[in-house]
């Protein structure tokens, strides 16, 4: 949940925006969003919020709130995203003073590659652990990318928290397509063991799409017992297909 607006102190009925910045909004996913608002005045108010939106469909949208003299009261929208790239969802209401608006800016990021999009970088994000030495060369649809790890220092072992983003060659950007095979090869002696990998396009126009990646988890290593998800022995390489598989 996501607080929107508050009241200002001097102007009670007027609104500003409390979150510091645009929110991000998967494609398809629905957040539950919040307007909060504090009536300063010495009796009680009703209002009939009305909310509309660009780049999401509304759902169960509150159609009145009442707010008591001296407290806070927040009115809620669910928001589906829908269209890939900046929208926002305003909140419109009759205040006592006048008209009460607030908006709040979001970013869509989309699930599959944008045909209409020029891609500016390619990343993986992941969830990343290993131990041993090395960095494993990555293929993207069979075009060698780049190294895993862009900056790679000779640490006997590290982890990379979920969501840390590794960029990729330029090589990356003409090899996309609709459907991706992500291929890395760890080198001999590196046990590499890689969750919820996903394939990062962001393109020249600021949109982003992120392709999730089948399978979730898989562990490289000399021994099967210390892996976690599939199980890649050593001389293979691992492989994922980006959109995941149904």
């Amino acid at each position: 949940t996501t607080t929107v607006v508050s009241g200002i102190r001097e102007r009670p009925w007027e609104m500003h925006l409390f979150v510091p910045s645009r929110v991000d909004l998967i494609q398809g996913d629905r957040q539950v969003f919040e307007v909060a608002v504090t009536n300063r005045l010495n009796r009680q108010v009703t209002l009939t919020p009305r909310f509309s939106a660009e780049g999401a469909i509304l759902h169960e949208v509150s159609t009145s709130m009442v707010v008591p003299a001296g407290r806070t009261t927040a009115a809620t929208v669910i928001l589906e995203a829908q269209t890939p790239g900046p929208g926002h969802v305003t909140f419109v209401a009759d205040g006592p003073d006048g008209p009460i608006r607030a908006t709040l800016p979001f970013n869509v990021i989309a699930t599959a590659h944008l045909p209409n999009g020029r891609v500016k970088n390619v990343r993986l994000a992941a969830d990343v652990f290993y131990t041993g030495s090395g960095n494993p060369p990555v293929t993207l649809n069979g075009v060698k990318v780049g190294p895993f790890f862009s900056e790679w220092t000779p640490h006997p072992y590290s982890w990379y928290s979920a969501g840390t983003q590794f960029l990729l060659g330029e090589a990356a950007i003409s090899a996309v397509a609709e459907t991706n095979e992500v291929r890395l090869d760890p080198p001999a002696g590196m046990l590499l063991k890689i969750r919820n990998l996903a394939l990062v396009l962001n393109y020249e126009d600021g949109r982003t799409a992120i392709l999730p990646a089948t399978p979730k988890t898989q562990t490289a290593a000399d021994d099967a017992s210390l892996a976690e998800g599939k199980y890649v022995p050593r001389g293979q390489f691992m492989a994922w297909q980006c959109p995941a598989a149904p």
